[in-house]
């Protein structure tokens, strides 16, 4: 079935806000290219599976950097809580609120934007702390020890959140590097116990590997790794796209997958 066009976008209807997005585009031929993985989609659901790929990685690959922002994470509430009783969220608003809209809007917003939504998320807080809070230097943030301690001083507070952003950061990052690559390898492997892989699937999932590799002299994938890795992958999807002539969204007129890519590019701005 993954490989009829209406059974993919089937599949894909539960993600239908971000349709025709590179992320969509890339989904269906992840979807097009592997048998197991659109049958658990259709028994899972892409959402609930997303999160499943989450859990593996944050109980692997990236388990150690995980437990670190999540003891940074108490100890900082811990300390609001003792500091200034007029902070009143409680520890679960606190921890999803750094976890989720807090970081990911560092480097998107404007100074102002992001100053409203730090004073909107963590009510009851001095203005002095809104401040060194919404305007992070991780340029001067400093170390901090190995073993996080059960309690730190109002003083060290500014300082732990930073290196609690800076964390969930790099996490962020290091997720979106690597799921692709947890993900198709998964799949693939089931594929194989199951006698139902391709070659296109193989040479799908190599490639992406490769596109989803560090550079020669890279530890962590940082912003512009991840962009340039998110562009090989378009790429890739491009060249699978004219091949199979699906989706006709965009395969229908169209000469190269070069023209595809170009399509995305322009659409996109990229």
């Amino acid at each position: 079935m993954n490989t009829h066009e209406k059974a993919i976008n089937i599949n894909l209807r539960e993600i239908w806000f971000a349709r025709s997005s590179p992320d969509w585009f890339k989904l269906y031929i992840q979807l097009r290219m592997s048998t197991s993985f659109f049958n658990t989609c259709i028994e899972v659901g892409i959402i609930k599976l997303d999160q499943r790929i989450y859990k593996i990685y944050t109980t692997g690959k990236g388990s150690y950097r995980h437990q670190r922002i999540n003891e940074l994470l108490i100890v900082c509430y811990k300390a609001f809580i003792k500091y200034y009783p007029d902070f009143k969220i409680s520890e679960k608003e606190f921890t999803d609120a750094m976890n989720s809209h807090i970081v990911e809007t560092i480097n998107l917003s404007t100074k102002r934007y992001f100053s409203k939504l730090i004073k909107d998320s963590f009510s009851g807080l001095p203005e002095k702390m809104y401040l060194l809070i919404s305007e992070p230097k991780f340029s001067e943030m400093e170390k901090i020890p190995e073993k996080i301690p059960n309690e730190i001083d109002d003083k060290d507070l500014v300082n732990y959140m930073l290196n609690a952003m800076s964390l969930i950061m790099e996490q962020k990052w290091d997720y979106e590097f690597s799921k692709d690559k947890i993900l198709l390898k998964h799949f693939l492997n089931q594929d194989m116990l199951f006698e139902i892989d391709s070659k296109d699937e193989h040479d799908f999932v190599k490639k992406t590997i490769e596109n989803r590799t560090l550079p020669s002299g890279s530890t962590e994938p940082n912003k512009l790794i991840l962009l340039e890795a998110n562009l090989a992958d378009l790429r890739l999807t491009s060249e699978i796209i004219y091949k199979f002539k699906q989706p006709a969204l965009l395969s229908g007129s169209v000469n190269s997958s070069d023209e595809i890519y170009q399509l995305f590019s322009s659409l996109y701005h990229l």
